[in-house]
């Protein structure tokens, strides 16, 4: 299966609220674009299982990460596990562009 995806043509603000749009959807496999204005953030979460990445496209995301914070600028990756606490936001003045990736983990490697 081959899926082409042009980022450039998902990347789309909202003044309302963050922007997101799942473009790959696979079974223990998930990538979404994340589109953010100043001053957006999700609401804090996690995702129990999962690996996680964040990687910045355009602007500079500022990502809470169990209390702190850390900034995702163009061409970073931030990887964690699923079981911390994220949320992603805007702190900048510049609307900001992530993909973030979810990877099941198998059951064997799983925090308990």
């Amino acid at each position: 299966m081959r899926n082409l995806v042009d980022l450039v043509e998902k990347f789309a603000t909202d003044p309302d609220r963050a922007h997101r749009e799942l473009v790959v959807n696979l079974p223990g496999f998930k990538v979404l674009h994340l589109c953010l204005k100043p001053g957006q953030r999700m609401p804090l979460h996690d995702h129990p299982g999962c690996h996680v990445t964040i990687t910045g496209l355009s602007g500079t995301a500022s990502v809470m990460l169990d209390g702190v914070a850390t900034s995702v600028a163009p061409q970073q990756l931030l990887s964690f596990q699923g079981e911390s606490q994220v949320s992603p936001g805007n702190d900048s003045e510049a609307d900001c562009a992530v993909l973030i990736t979810l990877v099941e983990r198998p059951a064997a490697l799983v925090a308990v």
